[in-house]
């Protein structure tokens, strides 16, 4: 009688393992395709944000017309020989 009851209890402590070691693999698998998106969307932001500073400065250039000096976001001139301020 007490075998079949610590057998019971085996049976009942086994099952319990399986759910959740399935309910953990799920959720890793889960957490795992959002930390992959999560670090593609940082790269996106990232490589979104150089090409409209690239952007940002070529349109500054293109923006000239003649007899005009360009201007970086300080209001000093881009035009400047040196390079030095």
């Amino acid at each position: 009688q007490e075998l079949t009851f610590l057998n019971t209890s085996y049976t009942v402590l086994e099952d319990k393992y399986v759910t959740l070691s399935r309910t953990y693999q799920a959720r890793q698998a889960e957490l795992e395709a959002a930390k992959q998106s999560l670090s593609t969307a940082i790269t996106a932001v990232f490589l979104a944000s150089i090409a409209f500073f690239f952007v940002g400065r070529r349109s500054v250039g293109w923006g000239k017309r003649a007899g005009e000096q360009a201007i970086d976001m300080e209001g000093e001139s881009l035009d400047s020989g040196s390079g030095v301020r």
